[in-house]
C-alpha cells in the first residue's frame, strides 16, 4: 500500500510541477495579416494571457495598390476567470472594444503532422469569421492556447494560416493571414502586475468605455461604411462624372466585419 501511496504522490507532484513549468511562458510569433508583417508575443499567466504587438508592422509584397500603413499597436486580453477575450478595433477612424467568448472555434483534428521548433505538431482545421484556417498544435506543451483568438485544442498552437488565400484584385499577390511561433521563452520572468492593467487599457480606447459584442461591431461597421459612402459622394459629386465609381482602400483585419470593405474594397457610385 505504501508503494501505491508513494506512486500516487509522485504522479500528483509531477503533474503539478509540469503545470507550473508551462505557466508564465511567452511565445513569439511572426505574423502576416494581409499586407502587413509584424511580430507579436503571447504571455500566459495563471488567470489571463496577453497578446501584444512587439515589432511595428511593415508593408509586405501582398500590399494592394491603394494600401497604406496604419501603425496602431495591437493588443488583446484573454480573461480565464470570465472566459472572455477583449480586443480593441479601429474602423474608419472610430475605436471600439469587443468582448468575445474564450471558446469561439470548432476544430476538426486531422492526421497531418509537422515539426515546428522541434515539437511534433498535429493539424486541425476550422472556419473563423470569413476564412478557413489550418492550425498545428503540440501536446508536448500542455496549454490549450495559441496566437490571437485561436485556442481550444489539446495542446499549444504553434502555427495558424488561412487555407487557399484569395487572389487580390489588380495585383499579383494573395490575401494571406498567418501566425507562426519563432521562439519560446520557457524561463520568462515577466511580472504579472505589469500586465494586470492591460484589460483596462484596452477598454479605455473606446470613447465611453463601452464593451460591445461582435455582432454589434458588425452593425456599427456597416453604418460607418454607409456614412463614408454618402460623405464621399457629397464631397466629390461636382468633380466626378455621373455613373462613375470609386473604390476605397480595403480594411486590413483577420476577422471580416464588413464583406465589401474588407475583400473587394468599398465601392462608391456617383
Amino acid at each position: 500500500m505504501k508503494h501505491w501511496i508513494f506512486l500516487g504522490l509522485f504522479i500528483i507532484t509531477s503533474i503539478t510541477s509540469h503545470s507550473q513549468a508551462v505557466i508564465n511562458q511567452s511565445f513569439t510569433y511572426k505574423v502576416t495579416q494581409g499586407f502587413l508583417d509584424s511580430e507579436y508575443q503571447l504571455s500566459i499567466f495563471d488567470d489571463f494571457a496577453i497578446w501584444e504587438q512587439t515589432i511595428a508592422p511593415e508593408l509586405n509584397s501582398n500590399v494592394p495598390v491603394s494600401g497604406e500603413l496604419k501603425n496602431n499597436k495591437d493588443l488583446l486580453y484573454k480573461d480565464y476567470n470570465k472566459n472572455k477575450i477583449y480586443k480593441g478595433y479601429k474602423i474608419s477612424g472610430n475605436s471600439f472594444v469587443v468582448s468575445d467568448s474564450l471558446r469561439l472555434l470548432n476544430w476538426q483534428i486531422t492526421n497531418e503532422f509537422k515539426n515546428i521548433l522541434d515539437y511534433e505538431c498535429q493539424a486541425a482545421t476550422t472556419k473563423f469569421r470569413g476564412r478557413e484556417y489550418i492550425a498545428y498544435f503540440t501536446s508536448e506543451i500542455p496549454l490549450s492556447e495559441g496566437p490571437f483568438k485561436f485556442n481550444g485544442l489539446p495542446g499549444m498552437i504553434l502555427k495558424v494560416s488561412n487555407i487557399n488565400p484569395k487572389k487580390r484584385e489588380n495585383i499579383d499577390s494573395e490575401d494571406i493571414y498567418s501566425w507562426e511561433c519563432i521562439a519560446i521563452n520557457s524561463s520568462a520572468k515577466t511580472k504579472t502586475l505589469e500586465y494586470s492593467n492591460h484589460k483596462e487599457n484596452i477598454i479605455s480606447i473606446s470613447k465611453d468605455n463601452t464593451v460591445i459584442t461582435w455582432n454589434e461591431l458588425k452593425q456599427k461597421a456597416h453604418k460607418l461604411a454607409e456614412v463614408k459612402k454618402k460623405s464621399m459622394q457629397t464631397l466629390l459629386k461636382s468633380k466626378i462624372k455621373s455613373g462613375a465609381t470609386m473604390t476605397l482602400t480595403k480594411e486590413n483585419s483577420a476577422e471580416i466585419y464588413h464583406e465589401e470593405l474588407q475583400t473587394t474594397g468599398l465601392t462608391i457610385k456617383f
